[in-house]
């Protein structure tokens, strides 16, 4: 027959196209720049954006995430950083908070909340998105497709320096410039447009849509030259493309919703399978199988079922059952009529029917928004809702709300690139979506936003309790079971009572998981696990402002930051090393101006002995001027107890008390006030001293390990900032004439321990041995009896000698 019967009898040859894909890689091969993996940069001129001069910058605080999220926004920072993105600023006239939807992966993507900064002071993009009509009717005579798709498309285009300040962000480490197209602007879509129509003009062919490029050519030969002159302005443009996603050489390509290959355009079974394939009623109320039949066949024929018009406003609705969620695409005609384009209606997954109705109505939207994608992109739509909560989730003119569930944050973020106006309309005039989702497909389709460490609290190290403990104390919660129902099914009108007052108030912010309930990010901990959870939080004893920090990135109940406050004011180690309160400031009495014409009267005492010397200044010369004059009237002591002021800690004042046989004694910083009640009293109190150093250095070495502190500046930092004044200054004087912030974190808490806790050496023996004095009850030779003993445990060499010369 030969070969020009193959296309009538539909018979081809397989093995071609096979040559062809490698023939198609060759050419791939040729632009290695283009497939490299990296992050592309326009080469050309910066994009502009054009803001209202009326409208006046906004500038919002930026919300600070969770602990445990936090390493991870800060490693996408640092990417971002690194490949010029982002530049870290002091602060900025416009300044929009971020949010972080989780990918699959794990990782974090920075995404900013424009919606309430500047998309208010942009204008629509006067460029137009391609008519889809036009698009297709130039693909005619084709029969080799391919398509391309850019990787980053939007951050591949750097925008100038007024530009970037008007997309600045703001993170908790700050505020960082934004030196590329960011995915959110309300211009975006259009922008981008009209940069790739302008790219590949005069390219036959080749048909780019937003980040898509569809090629098509009549053979291989045409289609290897059209690819190659669009790899080559893509090379010469500085943009890369993602070499896994792209299609080469193809027969057929799915491309704005239509199937094109080389017979023509045809529409896709997924616009109408949602009518076609609805399972049957089987109830008695239902209606029977033939009319049922009759009623399907209707909707899905040109009668009723319209083509989609570029021209015609465009809606979506949007409902969700208990079990399916359901979408109808249509059109509003001038009469205000809408008449249906596309359906679309599937079955909710286990996991999602356990979703709280508010998350399957945000579900709805969001399944019918990516299922119609390549409608809505780029132009404005409608989506009316009979949820009425919805509005201040998704409105586009609201910031996004904080304390909310992880999956509505990341739909926020989905949501945000599309040009969208959401309106609430009554639940009988939503008959078409809301039967489609009461009449699903009996299919199920991956969750649009999966949800990735919803439950914060088990990325906790040695974590208090687990998830499936928590689901199950919560089943039995008299409280928290009732509250989980509601979040499912829906909030009564009535008050619930006062017990319920605090869940209520956060029921649009409420969300469900595995079984337990979440405010936000947070997980509600039931009663019996409460105090498990407070004991974990207060392991290192870091005090009510940070426990409360804590909490906040982890769990929830009603009280919580009132019982953080009982648990800490019961701690006495806490108590105990409490910072002081604020000194009020000194105030000065007014001047006299005579003798004797003001008078100060207090009491003082009870005093032992009392000695007074006036001295002309506090210096070390007019003390030991002093301590000479008294001692040459009672002799010298065996102890001589002082503060820690500068007199007498210099050289000077311990050279006179050495020389003098004195032992010196300075006040301990936890405990400046000495007892004067005696030695045994003054023993019990520096073995006092010595346990609540080492408790206090526990509690903070525990603290390092807890919260992976590792670097010794920052060891340093801490320890200085929490020791409290009195021991402050003590360190000041052990490391003088160094200064403290010149020495190390070990080196500090070195001289604190051997003041505080110091450890016996033969030079503290020598010393408490030669302060032994006889008792008033001890004979003499009961006093040399207890000084040989006391001999027998020291470890220097001379006692004999010693014993002779200072007491025989």
């Amino acid at each position: 027959l030969g070969m020009s019967w193959f296309k009538p009898l539909g018979l081809t040859i397989g093995g071609i196209h096979q040559l062809q894909q490698a023939d198609f890689a060759d050419v791939c091969n040729e632009f290695p720049r283009v497939f490299d993996g990296s992050l592309g940069k326009f080469t050309g001129a910066p994009i502009s954006l054009d803001l209202d001069p009326a409208v006046r910058p906004i500038r919002i605080k930026a919300r600070f995430p969770p602990l445990t999220v936090r390493p991870k926004i800060e490693a996408e920072l640092d990417k971002l950083v690194a490949q010029g993105v982002l530049e870290p600023v002091a602060s900025a006239r416009w300044e929009t908070p971020i949010v972080t939807p989780i990918k699959p992966n794990g990782d974090v993507r920075i995404c900013a909340d424009y919606k309430c900064t500047i998309n208010k002071a942009l204008q629509d993009h006067a460029y137009p998105v391609p008519v889809v009509s036009h698009v297709l009717a130039a693909l005619a005579g084709a029969r080799i497709f391919g398509k391309l798709d850019l990787a980053q498309a939007y951050q591949q285009l750097p925008v100038d320096a007024a530009t970037a300040e008007a997309q600045t962000i703001a993170t908790h480490r700050g505020a960082f410039k934004v030196h590329r197209l960011q995915f959110g602007v309300s211009v975006a879509p259009g922008i981008f447009q009209s940069f790739m129509d302008s790219l590949l003009k005069g390219i036959p062919g080749v048909q780019p849509f937003l980040d898509d490029v569809l090629i098509a050519a009549p053979d291989a030969a045409s289609f290897a030259t059209r690819l190659r002159t669009v790899l080559q302005r893509f090379d010469q443009a500085g943009l890369k493309v993602k070499r896994e996603k792209c299609l080469l050489g193809v027969p057929k390509v799915e491309f704005l919703g239509f199937a094109v290959d080389a017979q023509g355009i045809h529409p896709t079974a997924e616009k109408t399978r949602a009518i076609s394939n609805a399972p049957a009623p089987t109830s008695k109320t239902e209606l029977q199988q033939a009319p049922f039949q009759a009623v399907k066949d209707l909707l899905v024929s040109n009668s009723v079922l319209a083509h989609f018009n570029e021209d015609l406003p465009v809606v979506l609705a949007c409902d969700a059952s208990p079990y399916g969620v359901g979408a109808v695409l249509g059109h509003k005609l001038p009469d205000g009529r809408e008449v249906p384009v596309a359906y679309y209606s599937r079955t909710l997954s286990a996991a999602e029917r356990n979703y709280a109705q508010i998350d399957k109505e945000a579900l709805a939207i969001v399944a019918g928004v990516k299922k119609f994608h390549h409608y809505l992109y780029g132009r404005p739509f409608t989506v009316p809702t009979d949820h009425k909560p919805l509005l201040g989730l998704f409105a586009p003119d609201r910031q996004t709300p904080q304390m909310t569930s992880p999956r509505v944050i990341r739909w926020s973020v989905f949501l945000a690139g599309y040009n969208y106006r959401l309106l609430h309309r009554p639940g009988k005039a939503m008959g078409h979506a809301d039967a489609l989702s009461r009449l699903p497909l009996p299919e199920t389709e991956p969750d649009p936003a999966p949800a990735h460490h919803i439950a914060l609290l088990e990325t906790l190290p040695d974590q208090p309790v687990h998830v499936k403990e928590v689901a199950r104390r919560t089943e039995k919660d008299p409280i928290l079971c009732r509250v989980l129902d509601w979040v499912r099914r829906g909030w009564p009108l009535a008050s619930a009572g006062p017990d319920f007052a605090a869940y209520a108030s956060r029921k649009d912010e409420l969300s469900a998981h595995k079984g337990c309930v979440l405010w936000g990010g947070r997980v509600v901990i039931p009663s019996p696990l409460r105090d498990r959870v407070l004991a974990a939080l207060h392991e290192a004893h870091p005090g009510v402002v940070r426990m409360k920090a804590l909490a906040r990135s982890y769990v929830w109940w009603p009280g919580l930051d009132q019982d953080i406050e009982r648990l800490v004011k019961l701690c006495q180690p806490c108590q105990a090393f409490r910072p002081a309160p604020p000194r009020a400031p000194d105030r000065a009495w007014e001047s006299s101006h005579k003798p004797w014409s003001r008078l100060h009267l207090d009491f003082a005492g009870p005093f032992k002995w009392l000695e007074v010397v006036p001295v002309p200044s506090t210096s070390s010369k007019a003390a030991i001027r002093a301590m000479r004059h008294i001692f040459s009237s009672h002799g010298l002591p065996d102890t001589l107890v002082t503060d820690n002021g500068t007199a007498f800690t210099s050289s000077e004042f311990q050279d006179f008390t050495r020389y003098c046989g004195i032992r010196h004694v300075r006040s301990a910083p936890f405990h400046p006030a000495v007892s004067r009640g005696g030695s045994q009293q003054q023993q019990q109190q520096q073995q006092q001293q010595q346990n609540q150093w080492e408790t206090w250095l526990e509690t903070l070495e525990s603290h390092f390990t807890i919260h992976n502190v590792a670097d010794p500046g920052m060891k340093k930092a801490y320890l200085l900032r929490h020791c409290g004044m009195e021991a402050h200054l003590l360190l000041k004087d052990l490391v003088a004439p160094k200064l403290t912030k010149s020495e190390s974190y070990n080196s500090l808490v070195k001289a604190l321990t051997g003041h505080l806790a110091p450890k016996p050496t033969k030079f503290v023996e020598r010393m408490d041995f030669f302060a032994k004095v006889q008792g008033p009850d001890e004979t003499a030779s009961d006093f040399l009896v207890a000084l040989h003993r006391g001999a027998a445990r020291c470890s220097f060499s001379n006692l004999a000698e010693a014993l002779l010369n200072q007491f025989l």
